[in-house]
């Protein structure tokens, strides 16, 4: 995975998709603009533990999912947040099972999707520095 759609990858795991607008209100605002540095700093860390791969950006994914603390994350949505990281996985194991078996590296691709939803996050920041 390389490290420049690592965002795009958990956003598109997450299926968390960034407002088109900047958003009124100051708590949900804030909470956008701390989303891409808490992930890009999961993201790090898994990396730096484990190499750019898909089980990386998985397990940043689920840690993200997991932690009522982080940033659009409560107590209600955690459930719902880590089916998404499962079911993902399915459809990684489904659709390059094949692959992962028979050969010593594949790559896993990121939508279209996911990579807008990382771009909308980025220019989200910039906008509200």
């Amino acid at each position: 995975m390389p490290n420049e759609k690592f965002l795009a990858g958990m956003l598109e795991i997450l299926q968390v998709r960034p407002p088109a607008e900047f958003p009124r209100n100051a708590g949900r605002r804030d909470a956008w603009l701390r989303l891409g540095p808490w992930l890009r700093d999961l993201g790090d860390q898994y990396r730096n533990e484990l190499g750019a791969t898909a089980y990386a950006l998985v397990n940043a994914a689920t840690d993200y999912a997991g932690d009522s603390n982080a940033p659009l994350v409560n107590a209600g949505r955690v459930d719902a947040l880590q089916v998404r990281c499962g079911r993902w996985m399915d459809w990684t194991l489904e659709r390059y099972g094949a692959a992962l078996a028979s050969q010593p590296t594949v790559e896993v691709e990121v939508t279209t999707e996911g990579l807008n939803a990382a771009d909308r996050l980025t220019a989200m920041e910039r906008a509200g520095t």
